[in-house]
This record gives C-alpha cells, structure tokens and sequence, in this order.
C-alpha cells in the first residue's frame, strides 16, 4: 500500500467518524440536552447549542478516526521479507467499517439497558438536573460510554482480523504488496454484507428495547396518600391490579378529571395538581399506569395494557355513579394518547390534552430518522387518526419552546379534533407548561364545560 493511499484510508476514517459522532450527538443531544448542557459543560448562551454540539462531536471524532485508521494500518503494515502479504486497500476500506457498525450497537445497548439500571442517576441530581429529566440524562451517558467502548473493542478486533486474513495470504517474497491478489468485481460485497448485517442488529436492538426507552419507570420514593384522599386498587379486563388515588369533589354534583401522567412520572409527581384542581370545585382521579409505582407488580406497560387500566378505573367511576357526564379526561405527554383513546370510546364529557403529539411513531422518526420506526414500535399512541373520532369540547394546551414533543404537533392534533381550541403558552417548554396559574384556572374551565 503507498503512502498515499494510507493518508488517503486515514482521512477517510476520520470522515467516517466525524459523520458519525455527530449523527450520534445531535440524536442524543434531541434526547437529552442536560447531558450536553450539565456533563460536558456546553452552554446556550455562548454560542447556538446545535453547533456547540457539532462541535463537541468533531472534536471528540476526529481523534478516534485517526487511532482507528492508524491501528488498522499498523496491523497491515508490510514485513521485511513481505510474507505475509498486505491486503488492499479496498480490504482495508471494508474492515474498517466493523468498529463503527460495534459502536452504533453498543451504544444503543447500553442506553437501551440503562434505561432500566438507572446508573447515573446521582450524578446527574448533583449537577442540577431536575428530576423528571434525570432518566434522559442517564440513558444518553450510558450510550456516550457504550459508543467509546464500542468504538475501542471493534477496532481492536478489526485489527486482530487484519492479521488472521494477513496469514490467509499467499507469501510474496518477489511481488509489490499491490500485487497481493487479483482485484475482485465484488470487492463491495463484504461491506455491504456488514452494513447489512450492523443496521439489522441495530433495528434489532432499536425493537427489543423500544418500550424500556418509552416506559422509562422512575425510581421514586413510595407514594403517600395525600389527606382527602383515598386508594382505589382495582383489576383490569386482563387481571392486571391497577391503581389510582382519588380526591372527591366537595360536591357530589362537580365534575371529576382523570389525569394520566407522563412516561417519567408517577402518580405522586401530580399531586399538586390534583390539589389545584380539587380547589377550584373539581374531583380528580390520578391514574397510575402498570408497572409503575403502586403498580409496578402489574407487568410491564404497553400500550393495549394502559387502555385497560384507564378503562378500570373509568368503570369504577360509574359504579361509583360518576358516569362519562361527569368526567373530564386530562392527558399530559404520553398521557394525551391514553386520554385521546378514552375520549374516542365516549368515556367523558370533554378532554384536555396537554403537550400531545400525533403519534409515538412519528416521535421516533424524528428522533431516529434512519430506522422503519413504524415495523419497530409496537405501542404507536396514534392520536393524529383518532382526532377526527374526538367528539368532545376539547382543549389543547402546547409550549411553543417544547423541546421534547415538536409545538407542530400539537398545532397538528388541535387542527385535526373538530372543534378543538389550541392555547399557546409562550416560551414554555415540555415540563413547565402546567406551571403557569393561568393555565390550571383553564383547565378547570373547561373541565367543567
């Protein structure tokens, strides 16, 4: 191989990687901007976050493409007596693209299973990340360190393959390295073969952990029953326990919102909302999902799963004489799909949908544009078809600074429910929407329309 051609397979994988570190940032930075904000130090004010990111991303790249491509070309480094023989540069070109395909696998492993561990997750309390945004935080480090070591292994046994396919050689102790062998019509195929077999084991990993990644169970101290409250454990269609805390209305007559909370929250992280809304002469029931909280002996979540314990707890209301006259649906985040589904059935008199976005699927296109989201997730939440089928007064409530589920969305979704009303809250973002008191005194209007 000539000196040329191995600055030219050098800048190449330093190519490669920078391509690819900076995919994998701005992916992960789309999860969870603390990480980049608190962890590596980054700020907005400086500079625009996404190119601060991009970056962080060259410079962290650049240095692994080149020990990359340095290795690989030391492995295959010509011998005094030139037995065993080089392999091409083509050969080269190929191989090299095991380390990348072991570090997109490794880190979405890791995020995949950290997801679940929660490791982390003191570290990033201690630098100031709140606490409904510490599972981002913690599943976005987990896949920065699976991506390093994922990088280092596949290089490391990328080059102990470049010796063992070194000594499959015939010895050349006359021919140019060059000449090793024949140039082949499909010199292509053995990459190929590894792009294929790596983003197969990437949708692999991408199904087998999509609902850790959406139900990411929060670790949170055991919920206690606020005074004037009181326990419902209930059975599902499918057995499954399923439990809610209700605060009766002072008047038997009023209005009862159900709310359904988001991926990362119990039922806990709603009760002062539920206070709230119980002060402006409302009920309120705070659903817990299966496998959270209370309810974590349920079995995991799913989406047909969420369905049946909203609809148990929506029964139990009727036999408690709170038919769907009297009841209110409010679903915040992954919640509004829940709600929406409900509402569809006729289980409520009006809903409210705080922060919806029109489909899981579409959420995770976004987020990973280059896998068939719509083979790999299961749990679709699809409200975008189901709002011509909303019948009810419905109120959508979106921050037009969300940086987790797109304002568009929710413009979208409140356009597609006949009827519905769009508020705006200006500079809001995912989680500080229901912040605001005018927001709140809103809900309750319309809860009781």
């Amino acid at each position: 191989m000539t000196r040329a051609k191995e600055y030219a397979f050098l800048l190449y994988t330093m190519l490669v990687a920078v391509a690819y570190g900076v995919a994998h940032d701005h992916v992960t930075a789309t999860i969870s901007p603390e990480y980049f904000l608190y962890g590596k130090g980054l700020s907005e004010a400086s500079q625009p976050f996404r190119w601060a990111v991009t970056l962080l991303a060259v410079r962290a790249s650049l240095p692994a493409g080149l020990l990359c491509g340095t290795v690989l070309l030391v492995a295959n480094r010509p011998y005094r007596n030139r037995q065993p023989g080089q392999l091409t540069y083509v050969a080269l070109v190929t191989l090299s693209l095991i380390p990348l395909s072991a570090a997109a696998l490794l880190a979405a492993a890791s995020g995949v299973l950290n997801a679940s561990a929660q490791v982390g997750t003191a570290t990033a309390r201690e630098l100031g990340v709140v606490p409904y945004r510490v599972w981002r935080f913690v599943i976005v480090g987990a896949a920065h360190v699976g991506l390093y070591a994922g990088a280092l292994l596949g290089t490391v046994a990328t080059a102990i393959l470049v010796v063992i396919r070194r000594r499959r050689l015939p010895n050349l102790a006359v021919a140019p390295p060059d000449a090793v062998r024949p140039r082949s019509r499909r010199m292509w195929l053995p990459g190929l073969t590894v792009a294929v077999v790596g983003y197969l084991a990437l949708c692999l990993v991408a199904r087998l952990g999509y609902r850790v990644l959406l139900y990411p169970v929060p670790h949170d101290p055991p919920f206690v029953l606020p005074d004037g409250a009181r326990l419902l454990s209930l059975r599902a269609a499918d057995g499954a326990l399923v439990v809610a805390a209700q605060f009766p209305p002072a008047d038997d007559h009023a209005r009862t919102v159900v709310i359904f909370h988001g991926n990362g929250e119990t039922i806990g992280w709603r009760v002062e909302l539920a206070q709230d809304l119980r002060a402006r002469a409302l009920g309120v029931v705070l659903a817990e999902y299966r496998g959270y909280g209370l309810a974590s002996s349920a079995g995991p979540p799913d989406e047909a799963g969420l369905y049946r314990d909203a609809a148990a707890i929506l029964d139990e209301l009727n036999r408690q004489g709170i038919g769907p006259r009297q009841v209110a649906l409010l679903g915040i985040s992954l919640g509004t799909g829940v709600a929406a589904e409900m509402a569809v059935r006729g289980r409520a008199a009006s809903l409210i949908l705080v922060s919806p976005y029109t489909s899981v699927t579409a959420m995770a296109a976004g987020v990973i544009p280059f896998l068939p989201t719509g083979l790999l997730c299961p749990d679709r939440f699809d409200t975008l078809s189901k709002a011509p089928r909303i019948r009810v007064p419905t109120l959508v409530i979106h921050g037009d600074a969300d940086e987790v589920v797109p304002f568009s969305m929710g413009r979208q979704i409140a356009s597609s429910i006949p009827g519905a009303t769009l508020r705006v809250v200006p500079g809001s973002h995912h989680n500080d929407v229901l912040e605001n008191g005018t927001i709140v005194d809103a809900i309750a209007e319309h809860a009781k329309r």
